[in-house]
């Protein structure tokens, strides 16, 4: 897959306060397995975080650019911070793979603006939300991910054909290795 990026959203300790302790490893654990996998590939991985807190040192410590790609939101997509869309334009980036938090509200929101440039990619295990929409969330018993349920309740903001939604990190990183072979970083043509 070429022209690849990746954004973390929200990962934060304010955020991931709300999150049950059992949760919160597994969504780290496998974000973690994401990130190294993204910087093996060269592709570039975007952190956004909102209000004042700061994105979780065990991401931090894994990003070799957190500085240089660390950008402020100042609503629920990371697509209101411009200095973002601009780095992701000079990239030539047509494919993003979402992490993060709130899957209810900030991911959704975020690739409901990024459908409309980008083909996006998620799922469920490198996103999730805060406990109490866990716990009464349908998802949960299993016929939908969290993302498409969200998705479902906004389907008129989506462009569903630009939306990839994905059971696991493992098939994201099948296709992206089931396509030619070159480096899947976000300046390949």
């Amino acid at each position: 897959m070429k022209n690849l990026a990746a954004i973390i959203i929200d990962m934060q300790e304010d955020f991931l306060k709300d999150i049950s302790d059992d949760r919160k490893t597994l969504l780290i654990d496998s974000q973690l397995m994401m990130i190294d996998y993204f910087n093996e590939n060269n592709v570039p991985v975007f952190t956004c975080e909102y209000g004042r807190s700061c994105t979780i040192e065990k991401i931090k410590k894994r990003l070799p650019d957190f500085e240089k790609n660390n950008f402020k939101k100042n609503e629920s997509s990371c697509f209101s911070s411009q200095s973002l869309v601009k780095r992701l334009n000079k990239l030539n980036t047509k494919n993003i793979f979402f992490l993060g938090i709130y899957g209810n509200l900030c991911i959704p929101s975020s690739m409901s603006y990024a459908s409309s440039q980008y083909d996006a990619y998620t799922s469920d295990d490198v996103i999730t939300c805060k406990d109490i929409v866990h716990k009464y969330n349908p998802t949960t018993n299993g016929r939908k991910s969290l993302l498409m349920y969200t998705a479902s309740l906004y389907s008129n903001v989506f462009n569903k054909a630009r939306i990839h939604y994905l059971e696991n990190r493992n098939q994201f990183i099948e296709l992206m290795n089931s396509g030619d072979k070159e480096k899947p970083g976000a300046g390949n043509n």
